[in-house]
């Protein structure tokens, strides 16, 4: 194994676990984060009922999602949304592998209990959820505990030869005190918090559970779901921030922001790139919310009026916003995204101009259609600016069965 020059580790030094960061310079992100959350605050105030829960559902079930790919694991989202209507109490059962099930419980708990202090029991709890499908684990729901340090490598070519040492964990002796302190620190910078003091806050959690890395495996997943936790706890709402896929779009730039600070107590170049992502994280949930509040107005504009193909379609198009589809619909899109034939896409799609659902554009093969959402133009032409995309008019009325309970009275699942 190839190891760097023998240099203490971060727990080593003298004044752990006190990480430093020049709060100034995070100032810039902070007012940033502020206005976009409150843009998102307003903006969820006009999804309600089916939509509402939709818009929950979705950004829990990629987070989910996301935050394995980071650790190289590949889900399946259908069977995790499933899973989290089970445990919302919106399906009576479920039937998902363990792994989707382990992530969807976990997101679902985290969601749950986004304005409760932290405690070992808490993260003890998300540990046996997250890995309970994984029988390589000898200390599960537990921390470590044994005399043995927690080594964090990079496997090259398959080969233990090649790997090369990024970290080295305190050993399993240390973790249960080491963890007392986090604990307390972490619930005694939350209990004031405001959402200004968010980015630095869940920024500082990541990266010191991170250099703790208390259990055998799952650190990263119930670390980025700690500082989602931190984040919804300053807002004091659960954030609806697709933190993990903007940091799975750059892995590499997330895994070199947290070894800066694994023989460092300064955590300025950490603070400062998480504080980054979480921004651009927002400007995702933007898009998100704009294509939900799309597709609410125009299903409700159209209740009553569509098949179930139309139907189908429509929530695809959707799915695929706000890129669209490569060079717009197509009939052959429709057909295979809802099963019918030539015949019935070409009617049905007449259908969905002649209701102004969608704009049709080019004629013969190259006839290609557009949802008719100006929401959505808006965005493509200026991502940017939030407040030009806020939804207008009258807030919609409450309509549909999912209607998801807030946070504070959902059901806990079961262990």
């Amino acid at each position: 194994m190839n190891q760097p020059a023998t240099r203490p580790w971060v727990w080593e030094l003298p004044n752990w676990p006190t990480f430093t960061w020049d709060s100034t310079a995070l100032q810039g992100h902070v007012s940033h984060f502020i206005t976009d959350t409150a843009w998102q605050s307003g903006a969820l105030a006009f999804l309600v009922g089916d939509d509402f829960a939709d818009a929950h559902l979705d950004w829990l079930a990629d987070e989910a999602l996301e935050t394995s790919a980071i650790e190289g694991e590949s889900l399946q989202r259908d069977p995790i949304r499933a899973s989290l209507l089970h445990f919302f109490g919106l399906r009576p059962t479920v039937h998902a592998p363990a792994a989707e099930l382990g992530v969807a419980k976990l997101m679902a708990s985290v969601y749950q209990t986004f304005n409760e202090p932290l405690s070992h029991e808490m993260l003890w709890h998300w540990h046996l959820t997250l890995m309970s499908g994984s029988p390589a684990i000898r200390e599960l729901g537990r921390y470590r505990a044994g005399p043995e340090p927690a080594q964090i490598v990079t496997v090259r070519r398959g080969s233990m030869q090649s790997a090369t040492l990024n970290y080295v964990a305190p050993s399993g002796t240390r973790v249960a005190d080491e963890m007392e302190v986090f604990v307390d620190w972490y619930n005694s910078v939350t209990q004031s918090a405001s959402e200004a003091d968010a980015l630095a806050i869940a920024g500082a959690a990541h990266v010191y559970f991170e250099c703790v890395h208390p259990f055998e495996d799952g650190n990263g997943r119930i670390g980025r779901a700690l500082a989602e936790k931190a984040v919804a706890q300053c807002l004091g709402r659960p954030s609806l921030i697709p933190l993990s896929q903007t940091i799975h779009a750059k892995r590499g730039a997330y895994y070199r922001a947290l070894e800066s600070c694994r023989h460092s107590l300064d955590a300025n170049t950490w603070q400062t790139w998480f504080a980054g992502t979480v921004l651009g994280a927002l400007a995702q949930a933007r898009l998100r919310l704009i294509r939900h509040a799309a597709q609410a107005r125009l299903f409700g504009a159209l209740e009553g009026k569509l098949n179930r193909r139309q139907s189908t379609g429509l929530q695809r198009a959707f799915q695929e916003e706000p890129r669209g589809f490569e060079g717009g619909l197509s009939a052959g899109n429709y057909q295979t995204i809802t099963g019918a034939s030539s015949a019935t896409a070409t009617r049905d799609l007449g259908q969905l101009v002649a209701l102004k659902a969608v704009r049709r554009t080019g004629s013969g093969r190259h006839t290609r259609y557009w949802l008719n959402a100006p929401e959505l133009d808006i965005v493509r032409s200026n991502p940017d600016e939030p407040a030009a995309a806020r939804p207008k008019g009258p807030r919609p009325q409450r309509r549909g069965k999912l209607a998801l309970p807030p946070p504070h009275v959902l059901v806990r699942p079961e262990n």
